[in-house]
């Protein structure tokens, strides 16, 4: 996805209730392309670790029922950082429903993530819906997202 083809997009965060945080940001790709970003171990590897050799662990089962499994190296002497769910849900490349756990801080909420194709551009939206009220303290886990993203 380059960012070549058109100025560079931000990620956005919204919190349309106590219980959804919504990030969304709009890629100059086709949305198959973005669904293939954030379904397939090669791609997810190159973003998501925010950093070559930032992801130790990128596991993905994608069909409903099977498993993923990320874990992300922590800070100098700190610990890494594990993540992992099931999916419930696969629409490709429209939507995408999993279940998501932060294993240190014991997060847990299911992501709906929809991808909306607009002409050329693939725009995707992040739908986080946790399991009890947010209380407008964003999850460490969310905000990692979000800065992947932007």
């Amino acid at each position: 996805m380059s960012s070549t083809e058109s100025p560079a997009r931000k990620a956005t965060v919204t919190y349309p209730s106590d219980t959804e945080l919504v990030i969304s940001r709009e890629f100059a790709a086709p949305r198959s392309l973005v669904f293939d970003a954030i379904t397939k171990p090669e791609h997810v590897r190159e973003w998501y670790g925010m950093e070559p050799g930032g992801m130790k662990v990128c596991d993905i089962d994608l069909r409903v029922g099977g498993k993923w499994h990320y874990v992300l190296a922590g800070e100098p002497g700190g610990e890494d950082h594990s993540f992992s769910g099931e999916y419930l849900e696969i629409d490709a490349p429209a939507r995408l429903v999993r279940r998501f756990a932060w294993e240190v801080r014991l997060r847990r909420l299911t992501v709906a993530v929809r991808l909306a194709a607009a002409a050329m551009l693939a725009v995707t939206a992040l739908n986080l819906y946790a399991l009890r009220s947010l209380n407008r303290q964003v999850p460490q886990a969310m905000l990692l997202i979000a800065k992947t993203l932007s």
